[in-house]
């Protein structure tokens, strides 16, 4: 039971937004953030327990394929320093604090479309 971070890629908001719909209601995990990218790609990422991360990102994913086109998805377990540090970058709430457990539970989203 570690840490992970979580990541669903989208073309596009409907499928991301069904997906984060069924991660949201359904699992225990920490939504870190919404990311727009290049030609109408748009990304999450979750944290929490490994075993919690991983059963989101798979219902999320499912759920976002039935609405929309999902690109890609991927659980990272016990990611580095460095690589929280890359994603940070990203996402509005930092990465760092929401994979420690006794981090705030606050949850900060932010829309960048």
């Amino acid at each position: 039971m570690s840490n992970s971070v979580g990541l669903i890629e989208s073309k596009g908001l409907v499928a991301l937004i069904e997906a984060t719909d069924v991660i949201l209601k359904n699992s225990p995990v920490k939504f870190l953030g919404i990311h727009k990218l290049e030609n109408g790609l748009v990304s999450i990422a979750v944290s929490g327990n490994s075993d919690y991360v991983r059963a989101a990102i798979d219902s999320g994913t499912e759920a976002g394929r039935k609405v929309g086109e999902i690109y890609s998805s991927s659980v990272i377990d016990n990611p580095t320093k460095e690589l929280l540090e890359l994603f940070s970058e990203l996402f509005s709430e930092s990465l760092s604090a929401n994979v420690d457990e006794k981090a705030t539970k606050k949850v900060f989203v932010s829309l960048k479309v």
